[in-house]
C-alpha cells in the first residue's frame, strides 16, 4: 500500500509551509514540533524537508538518537558530512574547518587529553565554526535546519541548535526541531531557551474520530469493519498505532524510557511480539541485540558482537525486513519505529536484558569501537555492573572530553555511581569537582567537596585536596572571608617545608589584594618566595609573583609589576594544576601593560593568555581575560569587537551567576555600549544588573573602578548627576584613592570640582602623584585630564587626549574632546570649537555610535551643521572602523582566518572587510594594503 497522507495534520502543514515562505523572504524563524511517539512528528518533518528540497533549499538533517546522547556532535557532524557531499566546493570554509577540527580533536588519545585538557575551548570553537558556516550558507541560499528527536540531543549539538536560533541573522533560515515530552533537565532548559527566543510551537495531539476513520479507510483501502473499529478504539487517535494495528509497522523514531513512550496499546505490543516470536531463534537473538544497540543498526558492530560474517548476518535478518520490523530509510538501516524497537528490547525480562547489556559491553570491549559505546552498555547493565565498568566510564570521559566537558562530566558521575563497594571514591570525586569548576558550575563543585568531607574517612592529605578545591571555588565566587579561612587552615596543616605552602601564601596574598590591604599582601607574598622548602617549588611561585605584580600595579610601580607578572606568566605556562588557573597572571600582566604600552601589544599578551587557557581547557580562566580584552578593544574604538566579547560572556552569565561569580565589569561595559548605541532601556537594565553584582561582592581593588565608570556614564546620561557622583565617590573612597588605575578620576573631578573643590583637588593630587611614580602614558593622560577638569582648561584636556592617542586609545581621546564640547564650549573660541566638534563627530561616526553624534548635533546645531560631512566613498577616509582594524591586522601579517579568530568574527566577515578596503583604496592585493598601512596612510 502507498504511504498514507498526513490526514488531520493540514493546519500544521500549512503553518510549516508558511514559515518556509517567510524564511525564503529573509525572515528566519524557529518551529518546535512536540508530541508523543507515533503522533506524526517525523512525518511532518519529512513533509517540510521534501517541500524545501523541491524548492531548491539546502537541508541540514540532524537525527538524534538515544545512544548518541553522550557522544558530542554526532548528529550534527553526520548531517554536515552529508551536506558537504551535496554542496561540494560551495561548502563554506567555516564548516570545512569545523569538521577538520572535530576529527583532529576526536582523535586525541586519552593520555594526550589528560595532559592538555583542551576540552572546552575546542568544543566552543567547533560550535562557533559550524554556526558561522551555516549562517554563511543561509546568506546565499535558503537553508532548512532539522533536528529530529531532539529529546535525545547531546549537549554539544544542543549548543549548535541554540546558537543557530540565538544568533538568528536576517537570512533565509528555518530551524525545525521535534521533541517528545521529556523530563531531562538539559532538554527542558533547551526548550525554555527556544521559547524565550520566539520559537513557534506545534503540539500534535490525537486525531479526531473523523480523521481516524479517514486514515483507517485509506490504510484498509475500504470501509472500516467492526473488528477494525475495535482496534481503532484501542489506538486512541495515534496515527502510528492506527496504521500499525491495521496493516503492520511503520516509521522510525526512538522511545525514551517506558513511562515516556506514551500509551502503547496491548494489541500493538501483541502484534509486534507475535511477529517477533515467529522468527527463527538466530534472527530473534540478532534483533534483540540490535534493539539494545540503538534505533539504527550498525551491521558491522552487530556482526562483530556476534562474531559472524555480515552477509550471513543480513541473511538471518531477512525475515525482519519481510515483516517490516527493520527498514532502510535514506540509506540507514534501523527499526521501523521507536515503539517497535522498545517492544523488541522488552521481549525478554528486565534482568535478562540488563545482563545482555553487560555481555555486549564485554564483547564490544574486545573490538575497536568508541569507549563511550562500551561504557553505555556497562551503564545500562545496572545493577549487574561488571567490576571494570567504572574504568570504561572513565575512559569514555577521556574520549569525549576534548569535545564536551559536560559529556565527560556525565561519564565521571556514572563512574562514581557504579564504583564497587570499598573502592576509593575520592579520585573520581575530585575529577568531577574539577570539571564542575572548569565549566563554571561552582556551587555544585563546592557541594561535592562538602559531601566528600563529611564522610570522615579521609586522611589529612585528602582533606587538604578537598579544601583546596573549595578554596578555588570560593575565591572565584568572591566569598573572600571563607576563602581566607580555608587558606589559613591549609597553611596551618601543611608541613612548614612543604612546597605547597608557597602556593597557599600566594593565594592569601591575592585575597588580601582584593580586600585592598596591599601592605599585608606584599608581606605575605614575599614570605612565600623566601621560604626554604624540600624541593624546588618552580610552579608554586607563580601565585606569589602574581600577587606582587598586582600590588605593584595598583601602587603605580609598573616596572616592578611587569617584572613580577612576567615571572608569574612564565611559571604558569608549565603549571598543569588547572585549579590554580582560576585567576591567571596573564590578566595582571595585561593590566600592567595597558597603562604604558600601545593597545596592539596589550591585545597580543591577552591572546597569549587565551592560548594558555585553551591548553588547560579552562572556561573559568578565560572569563577573567574577556573583560580586559573587551576593554582593550573598546579603548581602541573597535566597538563591534568589544560588543561581541560582552555578548559572549553575558550569553553564559546565568551559568556564571549560578556559581556566584560577579561580572560587574563586563556588564557595566555592555551597559555603556548600549547607551552609546542609543539603546537607553537596555543600558538602564544592564547598569542595574552591574550595580547589583557590585553589591554582591564584585567591588574589589583594581576591578571596580571601570565598572563604576560605565555605570556613572549611564546615570549621567539619564540626567541623574547626583547618582553618577555618588557612584564615583563611593568606589573612590572604598578602593581607588589608595589603589587603582584611576579610570574614574577625570569624571570624578569634573563632577565634584564645583560642589566639593577640596575633594576634587585631592583626587587631582593623587592622580598626579601616581603619574609621577609610574611614568606611564595612561596615568599621565589621567592626571592631565583631572587637572584640566579642575581648572576647566581645554588646553590641558587636549594634552590629555593626545596622551591617550599615544597609546592608540581612540575612545579615551574622543571622550576627553567630547567633554570639552559639552562642558566647556565657552572656554574655547568658535573656530577652535568648530574644529573640536569636527574631530569628535568624525571619531564617533567612524565608530558608528549614533547617540553621541545626535547629542552634539542637538546641542550645537549651527556648528555641527557647518562641520557636517558624510564619509567619502573612496580613499582612506571612507574606511569604517572595522575595515581599519582589519587593515592593521593584515599589515601585521595575519591571515584572514587568524584575523577572524583575533576579532571573534567569522572568516567571511573578514573577507568582506578586506575586499571592501581594497576597493575603497583602489588596491589589488593584501600586500599593497599592508604597505599602505605601514606608511600610516590608513
Amino acid at each position: 500500500m502507498a504511504m498514507s497522507s498526513l490526514i488531520g495534520r493540514q493546519p500544521e502543514q500549512r503553518q510549516l509551509a508558511a514559515a518556509l515562505e517567510r524564511a525564503a523572504a529573509k525572515t528566519s524563524s524557529t518551529i518546535v514540533i512536540e508530541g508523543e511517539p507515533g503522533i506524526g512528528k517525523t512525518r511532518l518533518r519529512e513533509d517540510i524537508r521534501d517541500r524545501a528540497l523541491a524548492q531548491g533549499w539546502v537541508v541540514l538533517d540532524c537525527r538524534c538518537a538515544e545512544f548518541d546522547g553522550d557522544r558530542p556532535f554526532v548528529p550534527v557532524i553526520a548531517a554536515l558530512e552529508e551536506l558537504g557531499d551535496r554542496l561540494g566546493d560551495e561548502v563554506p570554509t567555516e564548516i570545512t574547518d569545523g569538521l577538520a577540527l572535530f576529527r583532529a580533536t576526536a582523535s586525541i588519545t586519552p593520555d594526550e587529553t589528560a595532559h592538555h585538557n583542551r576540552a572546552e575551548s575546542q568544543g566552543d570553537r567547533i560550535v562557533r565554526l559550524i554556526v558561522e558556516g551555516l549562517h554563511e550558507v543561509a546568506r546565499t541560499r535558503s537553508l532548512l535546519v532539522l533536528f529530529d528527536d531532539a529529546h535525545w540531543i547531546d549537549e554539544a549539538s544542543a549548543r549548535v541548535l541554540w546558537d543557530m536560533v540565538r544568533r538568528r541573522p536576517m537570512t533565509a533560515l528555518l530551524t525545525v526541531a521535534t521533541f517528545r515530552p521529556s523530563t531531562r533537565e538539559n532538554v527542558l532548559a533547551l526548550r525554555r531557551a527556544l521559547d524565550s527566543h520566539g520559537a513557534s510551537n506545534i503540539h500534535l495531539g490525537s486525531l479526531s474520530p473523523t480523521d481516524t476513520l479517514e486514515l483507517a479507510s485509506e490504510v484498509l483501502g475500504g470501509p472500516v469493519g467492526p473488528e477494525a473499529a475495535l482496534l481503532l478504539r484501542d489506538a486512541g487517535g495515534n496515527p502510528l498505532f492506527i496504521t500499525e494495528l491495521l496493516k503492520g509497522v511503520s516509521e522510525v523514531e526512538r522511545g525514551e524510557a517506558d513511562p515516556q513512550l506514551g500509551r502503547v496499546p496491548p494489541s500493538l505490543v501483541s502484534l509486534v511480539s507475535r511477529r517477533f516470536l515467529a522468527f527463527p531463534e538466530s534472527t530473534r537473538d540478532l534483533l534483540f541485540d540490535a534493539a539494545l544497540l540503538g534505533l539504527t543498526v550498525d551491521v558491522k558492530i552487530l556482526a562483530l558482537a556476534h562474531n559472524v560474517d555480515i552477509t550471513l548476518l543480513l541473511a538471518r535478518l531477512e525475515p525482519a525486513f519481510e515483516q517490516r520490523i527493520l527498514v532502510t530509510r535514506d540509506g540507514v538501516l534501523g527499526f521501523q519505529h521507536a515503539v517497535v524497537q522498545a517492544i523488541v528490547a522488552d521481549s525478554r525480562p528486565d534482568a535478562s536484558r540488563r545482563l545482555r547489556h553487560r555481555d555486549l559491553a564485554e564483547r564490544l570491549s574486545a573490538v575497536k569501537v568508541p569507549a563511550s559505546m562500551v561504557a553505555e552498555h556497562h551503564w545500562k547493565s545496572s545493577p549487574f555492573h561488571h567490576v571494570d565498568a567504572h574504568l570504561w566510564m572513565q575512559r569514555a570521559a577521556d574520549e569525549v572530553r576534548p569535545l564536551s566537558l559536560e559529556a565527560a562530566l556525565t561519564w565521571l558521575e556514572r563512574a562514581l555511581a557504579c564504583l564497587p563497594d570499598g573502592h576509593p571514591r575520592l579520585d573520581i570525586q575530585m575529577e568531577i569537582a574539577k570539571h564542575l569548576v572548569l565549566v563554571g558550575r561552582l556551587s555544585e563543585a563546592e557541594a561535592i567537596c562538602s559531601m566528600s568531607g563529611d564522610t570522615n574517612t579521609v586522611d589529612d592529605e585528602v582533606r587538604r585536596r578537598l579544601t583546596l578545591i573549595a578554596l578555588t571555588t570560593m575565591a572565584g565566587r568572591t566569598r573572600q572571608d571563607e576563602a581566607m579561612a580555608h587558606v589559613d587552615w591549609l597553611i596551618a596543616h601543611y608541613d612548614p617545608r612543604d612546597p605547597q605552602q608557597v602556593e597557599m601564601l600566594g593565594w592569601k596574598a591575592l585575597l588580601l589584594v582584593y580586600r585592598g590591604d596591599l601592605d599585608e599582601a606584599e608581606r605575605v607574598a614575599r614570605r612565600g618566595l623566601e621560604m626554604e622548602v624540600w624541593a624546588n617549588p618552580t610552579f608554586m611561585v607563580s601565585r606569589p609573583h602574581e600577587a606582587l605584580g598586582v600590588v605593584a600595579l595598583l601602587r603605580g610601580d609598573l616596572e616592578r609589576a611587569l617584572e613580577h607578572t612576567a615571572r608569574a606568566t612564565e611559571t604558569y605556562e608549565h603549571h598543569e594544576n588547572v585549579f590554580t588557573t582560576i585567576m591567571t597572571p596573564h590578566f595582571s600582566r595585561s593590566m600592567a601593560l595597558i597603562s604604558s604600552r600601545p593597545l596592539p601589544e596589550v591585545i597580543a599578551v591577552i591572546e597569549q593568555g587565551y592560548q594558555s587557557c585553551d591548553r588547560a581547557g579552562h572556561a573559568l580562566a578565560r572569563l577573567h581575560l574577556d573583560p580586559i580584552m573587551a576593554i582593550a578593544h573598546f579603548a581602541g574604538g573597535d566597538v563591534d569587537v568589544a560588543r561581541t566579547l560582552t555578548d559572549r560572556v553575558l550569553g553564559r552569565a546565568d551559568d556564571w551567576r549560578t556559581g556566584g561569580i560577579s561580572l560587574p565589569t563586563i556588564t557595566g561595559l555592555a551597559a555603556y555600549l548600549a547607551l552609546l548605541r542609543g539603546d537607553a532601556d537596555t543600558a538602564r537594565h544592564l547598569a542595574a544588573t552591574a550595580f547589583d553584582e557590585l553589591l554582591s561582592g564584585g567591588a574589589q581593588a583594581g576591578s571596580a573602578d571601570f565598572a563604576v565608570f560605565c555605570l556613572a556614564k549611564v546615570a549621567e546620561a539619564d540626567g541623574d548627576v547626583d547618582r553618577a557622583r555618588e557612584l564615583l565617590v563611593g568606589v573612590w573612597e572604598l578602593f581607588a584613592k589608595n589603589a587603582s588605575l584611576f579610570t574614574i578620576a577625570p569624571d570624578l573631578v569634573r563632577l565634584t570640582a564645583v560642589s566639593d573643590p577640596v575633594f576634587a583637588a585631592d583626587v587631582v593630587d593623587r592622580a598626579e602623584q601616581r603619574a609621577e611614580r609610574s611614568g606611564a602614558a595612561m596615568d599621565r593622560a589621567n592626571a592631565l585630564a583631572c587637572r584640566g577638569h579642575l581648572r576647566r582648561d581645554p588646553v590641558l584636556l587636549e594634552q590629555a587626549a593626545q596622551a591617550w592617542e599615544e597609546l592608540q586609545w581612540t575612545m579615551g581621546a574622543t571622550l576627553i574632546r567630547d567633554s570639552i564640547v559639552h562642558h566647556y564650549p565657552d572656554r574655547v573660541s568658535s573656530v577652535e570649537l568648530s574644529e573640536i566638534i569636527r574631530v569628535v563627530l568624525a571619531a564617533w561616526e567612524l565608530m558608528e555610535l549614533p547617540r553621541p553624534v545626535e547629542l552634539i548635533r542637538a546641542r550645537h546645531p549651527r556648528i555641527a551643521k557647518s562641520t557636517r560631512s558624510t564619509r567619502p566613498s573612496h580613499g582612506a577616509g571612507s574606511l569604517s572602523q572595522a575595515e581599519r582594524t582589519v587593515a592593521r591586522l593584515v599589515a601585521e601579517g595575519l591571515t584572514n582566518k587568524e584575523i577572524a579568530q583575533r576579532l571573534f568574527v567569522s572568516h567571511r566577515t573578514v573577507d568582506t572587510h578586506v575586499s571592501h578596503a581594497l576597493a575603497k583604496l583602489s588596491l589589488s592585493s593584501r600586500v599593497q594594503l599592508a604597505g599602505l598601512v605601514t606608511k600610516e596612510l590608513v
